[in-house]
């Protein structure tokens, strides 16, 4: 049988992988940060520090390492681990201070987390959580911002099918005075989004809401007269093991050993103050490690088949990972993919990018944890790679020949793109060796690889570009939009 194209590229760093594995030799010197946990054997890690396997692959390339994807994306670091079989297998940071202890702002991963306690407060109150909670949020009448009157229960909440508006929330600079989690659902003055509304429409009744977490996030308070922060220390932090994580608004400024990965913007600055805060604790607010989230998704998975002792009640990580509407279950993506179960949910905050996957018929899952805003294809680049060194499921890698282009042609399409009958410019293109370079937006930097005549691919995302001449002018057609080329600054029009 002949092999694929695709294994045929990616074979030979592989097959390095493996020698280097057999022989217990270590990866690169230079890609190790020290207190790494690093068992020997493991392909997988090797595959992932040596041979990032993008979404598109332009055969004939050099194979790009995780520090060279950490320096293209302009990000300063990226902490992963891996569990296999139930166990954590590995853990690895690469990048700019930080090692495996060091902890990231896990964004919208803590829903999960939330949900959890929120369920196992539900359950030691004797609390339906399909009741609905109008009158049982203390003094805020909940009827108030449903006008509809539809009832709203804790499982809505949590599977995002309430209705709720209010889908993200942009934190606060540090030394903000921050609004309670009332004031974040009722609106406040110092809040700065918009009072949650209970707004159901038929139409999509799936609906993602930060602002329906904090509304459960208000319940949980009310009826257990805690903190938040205590509250899923002793229902699900403790239990599960995950020492190095926290709810808690101050915990940057109380952390353990490792300290936190501090915070960057889109082209690798610094973010003022090192981080934003998140008052919405149980939509966004999980400080963790990958290692500590590892733990958490080890635990539903031995949960979920059965276990006891895992520190989460079975019938938690049932409800949890039961979709409830459009693949989603309580605090997580729930689906089948390519024939097996897949558990998953991204995050994104100020400074912040995570994602996480659980292969749960494996006992096999992936954390990626980065402190920079560019990292939202660096994560997709490495669990791709992931998925093709443990032969998890994915779907077949993309490859392409580059075409060669003369250098003429390369100079007449390179220069400032706009939108049709605008002209200001959205895009601008120069040519680097073979290929574009391009920058849009003044910030975010991009590659066209030419594939054809006039056909461009971006390497990074898959998005084509298709260029010609029309009425004279260079026109390329990019996704949905339609640009054209502007006439060169200080040229006679």
């Amino acid at each position: 049988m002949k092999t694929p194209t695709w294994l045929q590229h990616i074979f030979p760093t592989l097959l390095l992988a493996c020698a280097l594995v057999a022989c217990n030799a270590p990866a690169d010197p230079e890609s190790i940060e020290p207190g790494a946990v690093l068992p020997a054997a493991d392909a997988g890690r090797q595959a992932i520090e040596m041979h990032i396997v993008p979404k598109v692959t332009i055969l004939g390339d050099e194979a790009s390492s995780v520090l060279d994807q950490l320096a293209a994306y302009e990000v300063p670091a990226v902490s992963i681990a891996v569990v296999r079989h139930g166990e954590i297998a590995w853990a690895q940071a690469y990048g700019t201070d930080v090692d495996p202890a060091s902890q990231f702002q896990a964004a919208s991963l803590a829903k999960a987390v939330a949900a959890a306690g929120i369920l196992a407060l539900a359950r030691e109150r004797g609390f339906d959580i399909d009741a609905d909670l109008t009158g049982a949020l203390g003094a805020f009448d909940l009827a108030a911002v449903n006008p509809q009157g539809r009832p709203v229960s804790l499982r809505m909440l949590l599977s995002h099918t309430a209705g709720a508006t209010v889908r993200g929330f942009p934190g606060y600079p540090r030394g903000t005075p921050l609004p309670d989690t009332l004031g974040v659902v009722t609106g406040s003055e110092r809040a700065n989004t918009p009072p949650v509304r209970i707004a159901f429409d038929p139409e999509t009744p799936w609906r993602y809401s930060g602002g329906g977490y904090q509304i459960a996030q208000l319940w949980a308070e009310q009826a257990s007269g805690e903190d938040f922060a205590a509250l899923m220390q002793r229902l699900v932090l403790d239990p599960v093991g995950m020492n190095s994580s926290s709810f808690a608004l101050n915990w940057p400024d109380v952390a353990a050993e490792g300290g936190i990965a501090r915070a960057h913007g889109w082209n690798g600055e610094p973010i003022e103050g090192g981080w934003f805060l998140y008052p919405e604790q149980a939509a966004a607010n999980l400080w963790s490690t990958p290692s500590d989230y590892a733990r958490f998704l080890v635990a539903l998975m031995a949960a979920a088949d059965g276990a006891q002792d895992a520190g989460i009640d079975p019938e938690i990580a049932r409800l949890m990972t039961t979709a409830v509407s459009d693949g989603y279950g309580l605090g997580l993506a729930t689906s089948i993919h390519l024939g097996e179960r897949r558990w998953a949910h991204s995050g994104s905050s100020e400074g912040y990018r995570s994602n996480q996957f659980a292969l749960p018929d494996r006992g096999d899952a992936i954390v990626v944890m980065t402190n920079g805003k560019n990292a939202h294809h660096l994560i997709p680049d490495i669990n791709r790679t992931a998925e093709i060194a443990y032969s998890w499921p994915h779907d077949p890698p993309r490859t392409e020949t580059r075409f060669a282009m003369p250098a003429e042609r390369l100079a007449r399409i390179a220069g400032r793109y706009a939108a049709r009958g605008d002209d200001r410019p959205a895009i601008q293109l120069d040519v680097e060796g073979p290929d574009l370079r391009g920058i849009f937006g003044g910030l975010v930097h991009f590659r066209l690889v030419p594939i054809g005549a006039d056909h461009f691919i971006d390497p990074v995302d898959g998005e084509e570009f298709v260029f010609a001449l029309e009425d004279g002018v260079m026109t390329t057609h990019g996704g949905p939009n339609v640009l054209t080329r502007l006439p060169d600054e200080g040229a006679a029009e």
